[in-house]
Parts: C-alpha cells; sequence; structure tokens
C-alpha cells in the first residue's frame, strides 16, 4: 500500500520518491499462504503493475521489460499485466 500510495501521490505534495523501493519490496515478499479462492490476496500483481508503470513514466523500458517478463510468468491472465504490454512492444 506504501509504494501505491507514494506512486499516486503528486510530485509536488512529496510523492514519487519511495514508490520503487516499495514495490521492489512488495514483489520480493512470501505469495499468500491461504489457498482459499474466496479470500482477497494481498496484491503482488499489482505491486507488479504499478512498478512497470513507473519505469515506463520513467521512460526505464529495459526495467520495464524485465519485470513485465517476471509479471507475465507468475499472473498469465492479468489483465492489468497484459495490457502494458502495449506500451512495451515498440521499446
Amino acid at each position: 500500500m506504501l509504494g501505491l500510495n507514494d506512486f499516486y501521490t503528486p510530485e509536488q505534495y512529496g510523492g514519487g520518491k519511495k514508490a520503487e523501493g516499495y514495490l521492489l519490496k512488495a514483489i520480493k515478499l512470501n505469495d499468500q499462504s491461504v489457498s482459499n479462492p474466496y479470500l482477497p490476496g494481498w496484491g503482488k500483481n499489482t505491486a507488479y503493475e504499478m512498478l512497470i508503470r513507473l519505469y515506463i513514466n520513467h521512460k526505464l523500458f529495459a526495467e520495464a521489460k524485465k519485470y513485465y517478463q517476471e509479471a507475465i510468468a507468475l499472473f498469465p491472465d492479468d489483465y492489468m499485466i497484459n495490457k502494458l504490454a502495449n506500451e512495451l512492444i515498440n521499446h
């Protein structure tokens, strides 16, 4: 949540300085151990999506592609991650 909060906070209000670190930490955390499909996950797919968006926004396409490949391998059916492919095709 800290990464998402910093990602969406405008720069003039101090945002965007810590998002990368928070999101990198989030994707390294252990997977959810609850096997019940009706319980919510903690959002590792969202952390990947936001990290990729952050790199695209800063025109760091090599990093964006690296984490896109990781994300798509882990979450092949995630709509938002798949949608990012269009932004990476020509870079």
